[in-house]
C-alpha cells in the first residue's frame, strides 16, 4: 500500500483514531499484505513500549515529589518580587509538573481505547465463532430431518411429503450458503507460516535393532522422513497397550509434521498432559503453531503470551515472530 503517510496513519488506527472507513480499508490491505500486517503489529508493540516507559517516568517523579515534601525544611524568610524570575527551577518544575499531568491523561485515555479495541475484536470472533456452531448444529438437524422423511415409506407419492421436501432442501441450501459465507470469514489459517517457524523435526534414531518392531519402524519412519506412514504405524498401537507412554511421545510430532495439524492438537495437550516436567515447553511451542495453521486466532494469542512471559522459554523467539494480525 503506497501512502507517505502510512506512520501516522497506523498510529491513528491503533489509538482509535482513524475513521471507520479508513480503518476497514487499513484492515483489508493487512489482510492482504503480510509486511504491513507486521508494521502494524512492530508499531503496536513500540507504541506500547513508550506508554510503559511514561507511566514508569510519571511513577518515579510522584515519589520524588512525595519525597521532597515529606523532608522537613529550615524556615526561610518570604521570597522576594524578583525570586521566581531569578529561580528557573520553580519554572521548570512547575511546567514539568503540568506536562506528567497532561501525559498522565493521555497515557491512561490510550490504554482504555486500546482495550477496547481488543475487547471488541475478541467479542467480535467468539461470536462469529458462536454463530457457525449454531448455523452448523441447525444444518444438521435440517439434514436429519430431510434424510428421515426422504426414508419414510410413500413420501414421493404424498403432496404435503413432497412440499415439506422441496422446503427442507431450500432452507438447506441457505443455511448450506450462509454456513460457507461465515466460514470464509474465519480465518483460514497458514500452515505456511507455521511450518517455515517450527524447528526441524527431532530425531527418533529407530533401527531394526529396536526392542519392539512396531516402534522401531515408526522411528525409522520418522527420520526418513516419511510421517504418514510414521503416524499410521503409530496409531496401529491399541489404546490399551504398554506402548502407550511412547506413542504419546512420538505421535504429536508425527501429526504436526505430515500437516494434520488439528489432529495434532490433542495429541500435544496429551503429551503435555502426560509429561509436563520435561515437555511442557514443547507442547507449547507446537499448540501455538498448530493454532497459527488452523486459524485459531484467540487460542494462538493465548499461548503466544504466556510464552512471552517466560523469556527463557524455548519457543520465545518464535512466539515473537508471530503476529496478533494473523487473520
Amino acid at each position: 500500500m503506497v501512502d507517505e503517510n502510512l506512520h501516522d496513519k497506523i498510529e491513528q488506527y491503533l489509538l482509535g483514531q482513524l475513521p471507520p472507513d479508513e480503518a476497514a480499508r487499513l484492515e483489508a490491505d493487512m489482510a492482504a499484505d503480510p509486511a504491513l500486517a507486521d508494521q502494524v503489529a512492530l508499531q503496536r508493540l513500540a507504541l506500547a513500549a513508550l506508554q510503559r516507559l511514561a507511566a514508569r517516568e510519571m511513577r518515579a517523579r510522584f515519589d520524588q515529589w512525595d519525597a521532597e515534601l515529606d523532608t522537613p525544611t529550615e524556615t526561610a524568610s518570604p521570597p522576594g518580587p524578583g525570586a521566581i524570575l531569578t529561580n528557573p527551577w520553580a519554572w521548570a518544575t512547575g511546567i514539568l509538573l503540568l506536562l506528567l499531568v497532561v501525559g498522565a491523561f493521555w497515557h491512561f485515555n490510550q490504554l482504555a481505547k486500546l482495550q477496547g479495541m481488543a475487547d471488541r475484536e475478541n467479542r467480535a470472533l467468539v461470536l462469529r465463532d458462536s454463530m457457525i456452531e449454531a448455523l452448523r448444529n441447525d444444518y444438521e438437524d435440517k439434514a436429519q430431518a430431510l434424510e428421515a422423511l426422504l426414508s419414510a415409506p410413500g413420501a414421493g407419492d404424498d403432496s404435503l411429503a413432497k412440499l415439506e421436501i422441496k422446503r427442507l432442501r431450500e432452507e438447506l441450501e441457505r443455511k448450506d450458503k450462509a454456513l460457507r459465507e461465515l466460514e470464509r470469514r474465519r480465518s483460514p489459517g497458514n500452515a505456511q507460516i507455521a511450518m517455515r517457524l517450527a524447528p526441524p523435526p527431532p530425531r527418533m534414531r529407530g533401527g531394526a535393532d529396536d526392542a519392539d518392531a512396531v516402534l522401531g519402524a515408526a522411528k525409522t519412519a520418522f527420520d526418513k522422513p516419511d510421517f504418514n506412514e510414521a503416524v499410521r504405524l503409530l496409531k496401529s498401537i491399541p489404546a490399551a497397550d504398554t506402548r502407550q507412554a511412547q506413542v504419546a511421545q512420538m505421535l504429536p510430532y508425527a501429526l504436526f509434521y505430515s500437516g494434520r495439524y488439528r489432529e495434532a492438537i490433542p495429541a500435544f495437550l496429551n503429551l503435555w498432559e502426560q509429561d509436563e516436567d520435561n515437555e511442557a515447553m514443547n507442547a507449547q511451542g507446537y499448540l501455538l503453531l498448530c493454532h497459527i495453521a488452523e486459524g485459531n486466532v484467540q487460542e494462538a494469542r493465548q499461548l503466544r503470551l504466556v510464552i512471552l512471559q517466560n523469556p527463557k522459554h524455548k519457543y520465545h523467539k518464535i512466539a515473537l515472530e508471530v503476529t496478533e494480525n494473523l487473520r
